[in-house]
């Protein structure tokens, strides 16, 4: 899009010309002398144009926009394939799909959704013509609550592109991940700043993802040692043992190739495919051993509809937030804790406060998750016996140390880490984006309270 605008009304016409659907009835278009950004709102959905080089893009501000309309020819054939006139009827409005794009029918002959690994639109006649989006409400839902991670962040073999999952951020030759636009400060677009030079937090990367897995076979020899002690062989030894030996394998091939095991042979998608069902199946197998051969337990007096009630919400809490004293879980929050540090030291504040801030200091949540799980460990241990209780059977354990006692500890431990990550290792201000602020105090509270059974049942077993 050429970048001679100087008056809304151009704008307008350049939007329309270019195929953007808004309601230009309410449509506003804000716009500062010698600015290189436009805000335009139309009432439902808001877009924002930013100029570089000497073209303006147009992207939705909202990521449940839509995004443009294409002509009823398009409609695609009964099959998941792309058709190239398809793809390259969204390459020209700067969306390129991955090798591995598919779509699926979700009205026949009507609407169909088009999933592209990390991004998903929805492709939907209306009026003889076909408007296209990003999901809807899922759509905003992966924009905004998925976070960026940066193991997902890869290069092919052939080093001609670069990619969030399966989707396509960047191409041309011999490029490096650090190409992505997504790292770079193009013009208030979302990036995330470099401090560190690209090999030196791809050294991190890669060595705290081999130390993950090498810490995982340390916690599964004990937990082998664990069951052999016990006399529960048959229970677990199989599937750990297979978990073991794959995270021995990765660990290899990390080390020797500087690859994970999925893409040295070739076929990522296949290989977790097979590796999950295969150890799904042993646990499987070793669930159905457990249950046939638990001694009977002589009947007890009838529960009450209450205590039964209480006993399956305690029995799915444990599975939801269960915690094991010996557990790849202390060793993911390390790892994590670290990656968070990495990326959050990493954020460069912009010398022109009007651009855009660099997306690092988002990435706190590695940093807040041990302040709440210490907060917690804590705080179950310090529960009196005599209040102990199942869920809803005690209003006391439940609304005072459970629901109102967790969630509040979550909240507190989740600003201290918050303050502490945000406010002294990015050097960013807890006041700058308050957005940021609500939403890890809401996640530290609500995974506090997801977990505080498993912790208290962990504690109990301690004592």
């Amino acid at each position: 899009m050429a970048n001679q605008i100087s008056k809304p009304q151009e704008l307008r016409e350049l939007l329309v010309r270019h195929g953007v659907l808004l309601d230009w009835q309410t449509l506003t278009v804000g716009h500062e002398a010698g600015s290189n950004t436009w805000s335009i709102d139309s009432g439902i959905y808001s877009h924002r144009g930013t100029r570089f080089q000497g073209e303006v893009t147009i992207r939705p501000a909202n990521a449940a926009s839509m995004l443009f309309e294409l002509p009823i020819a398009l409609q695609p054939a009964n099959t998941d394939g792309i058709a190239s006139e398809l793809r390259q009827a969204f390459a020209e409005r700067g969306i390129i799909f991955s090798p591995r794009v598919r779509i699926a029918a979700v009205e026949a002959g009507n609407e169909w959704l088009i999933d592209d690994g990390s991004f998903e639109y929805t492709f939907k006649k209306e009026d003889g013509k076909f408007t296209v989006g990003t999901g809807g409400f899922w759509g905003w839902v992966r924009a905004n609550l998925t976070p960026l991670k940066g193991e997902s962040v890869w290069v092919n073999k052939e080093r001609t592109q670069v990619l969030l999952g399966q989707r396509i951020m960047h191409v041309g030759e011999n490029v490096a991940w650090s190409d992505a636009p997504v790292f770079k400060p193009l013009n208030n677009n979302r990036y995330y700043s470099l401090k560190s030079s690209p090999d030196t937090l791809e050294d991190w990367a890669f060595h705290l993802s081999w130390l993950k897995d090498a810490f995982g076979i340390i916690v599964d020899g004990i937990n082998i040692g664990i069951s052999i002690d016990k006399g529960t062989i048959a229970e677990s030894v199989t599937s750990t043992s297979l978990n073991a030996g794959r995270l021995l394998a990765e660990v290899i091939v990390k080390l020797a190739q500087h690859m994970p095991m999925k893409d040295l042979i070739g076929s990522p998608w296949v290989y977790d495919l097979l590796v999950d069902l295969g150890l799904y199946s042993v646990k499987g197998i070793e669930a159905l051993i457990k249950a046939l051969t638990a001694p009977d337990e002589a009947p007890g007096p009838e529960e009450s509809a209450d205590v039964k009630f209480s006993k399956l919400v305690d029995t799915v809490l444990g599975l939801a937030g269960g915690v094991d004293l010996v557990s790849t879980k202390w060793t993911d929050l390390i790892l994590d804790l670290l990656m968070s540090i990495v990326m959050l030291s990493n954020h460069v504040e912009p010398a022109d406060a009007s651009k855009e801030r660099p997306k690092n200091y988002t990435e706190v949540g590695g940093f807040v998750d041990p302040f709440w799980h210490l907060g917690l460990i804590v705080y179950t241990a310090l529960i009196p016996k005599e209040a102990h209780a199942l869920p809803f059977q005690s209003a006391s354990f439940t609304l005072g140390y459970w629901l109102g006692g967790a969630l509040g500890l979550g909240a507190v431990m989740g600003f201290i880490g918050l303050l502490i990550g945000q406010s002294a290792v990015a050097g960013v201000n807890i006041t700058a984006d308050g957005g940021q602020v609500w939403k890890t105090l809401l996640k530290a509270g609500g995974k506090s309270t997801l977990y505080f059974y498993g912790y208290f049942k962990l504690m109990k077993d301690i004592e």
